[in-house]
């Protein structure tokens, strides 16, 4: 009996020990920070508000504050107040719409406040993403706006109340006051309360025909607020990003997620110098390669990121929130991230040819960032 048990449990191992080596990548986790749950988006065209959101509430766990969610909505509602301020401001050409980027959460933040999720109040069910609701609500909301452009703000002293009431039939709104913990508070209350200074936050770029520790803006579409990012060497980037999470400060990427890029087997986003992901290599015999050992990457050149810059910017970008580092079994590392626009916490652990190659920008906590280039963001 004794012998057989000896027996399944030296099988029971064996196999263990055949799957772990069956694994391109064996890695070890070096340094992981707290992070809140991903979370579905509530209306589409709002993964930056998600973005954000992931962002601050990891800020809020660095402080040592339990967990938090972060109302994503009430951010998408005051999108369209400030951008309905800077149509009327304007010279009219602004598109009102919930496009935006994840550094719009630190703008509104600082303008409008924060709220806990049970602080928004939510339409009627059948309203919440619905193309045609949808479609409904960005109507009265462009008629509305149209009123004034043609007959200036003086056509209706009710304008703006109008326009509030269509985003609250449609898009719900956040509570004036409410409490959270036994304690009232305003949004704006709440946002001064959390302890967080949104003075802190930055946008880091590495676009090498720009000019370097400099700021300068971001060419992208959604970037409505012409928001700038400060432009450093790759390099920098990199030890950027790993100064942040070695000092606990997560930091949120921004880029495309190609499926070009993915060993989506073992959630690995690479940059193969063969070109071809681990099991794809075939010998003379056209026999799969099976040497389960991480892959050797592409040596980035400001060529290729140069490249890659202009073709990323014309395909579907994500939002990342890279949270720790790891290490593979011949000693290489990668920042670990995850999906913060969907449900589900997946994780990709990115190489840094990957990051070198992909990253349109970042967004970080300057004071997570190494002292050089905290000198030169002054």
């Amino acid at each position: 009996m004794l012998l057989n048990k000896i027996w399944i449990a030296l099988f029971l191992l064996s196999a263990f020990t055949a799957g772990a080596q069956d694994k391109y990548y064996q890695l070890s986790g070096k340094d992981a920070l707290k992070t809140s749950d991903s979370k579905a988006l509530k209306k589409s065209g709002t993964c930056w508000s998600n973005a954000g959101t992931a962002f601050l509430e990891a800020e809020w766990l660095r402080l040592g504050k339990a967990p938090l969610d972060i109302s994503v909505m009430h951010f998408v509602h005051t999108i369209y107040l400030k951008k309905a301020d800077v149509f009327i401001d304007s010279d009219k050409t602004l598109h009102v719409d919930p496009v935006g980027t994840a550094f719009d959460v630190v703008m509104l933040s600082d303008e409008f406040g924060m709220i806990p999720e049970e602080a928004y109040m939510y339409p009627e069910a059948s309203r919440m993403g619905s193309k045609i609701q949808e479609g409904e609500m960005d109507a009265k909301l462009r008629g509305t706006l149209q009123m004034v452009q043609r007959n200036g703000e003086g056509f209706s002293e009710r304008w703006e109340n109008i326009f509030n009431t269509t985003l609250l039939t449609y898009i719900g709104d956040s509570k004036l006051d409410f409490t959270y913990k036994g304690e009232k508070y305003s949004p704006q209350s709440f946002a001064a309360a959390s302890g967080l200074s949104m003075a802190d936050y930055i946008l880091l770029s590495a676009d090498p025909n720009a000019a370097k520790n400099k700021s300068v803006k971001l060419d992208l579409n959604e970037n409505w607020a012409g928001y700038n990012a400060f432009n450093v060497p790759t390099a920098e980037m990199i030890e950027a990003v790993k100064a942040s999470i070695q000092a606990g400060y997560t930091v949120l990427w921004y880029g495309a997620l190609d499926n070009e890029f993915l060993f989506e087997d073992e959630n690995m986003a690479i940059v193969p110098a063969s070109g071809t992901m681990p099991g794809e290599k075939a010998d003379n015999d056209g026999e799969v390669e099976e040497e389960f050992v991480p892959v050797p990457e592409a040596s980035i050149t400001d060529e290729m990121r140069t490249e890659a810059l202009k073709e990323n910017m014309q395909k579907e970008q994500d939002y990342l929130l890279i949270f720790g580092l790891a290490s593979d079994q011949k000693g290489n590392e990668y920042f670990k991230a995850k999906k913060v626009c969907a449900e589900g916490n997946h994780v990709f652990n990115m190489s840094k040819a990957f990051v070198d190659l992909n990253t349109i920008y970042l967004m970080a906590n300057k004071n997570g960032l190494p002292a050089d280039l905290q000198k030169l963001l002054k």
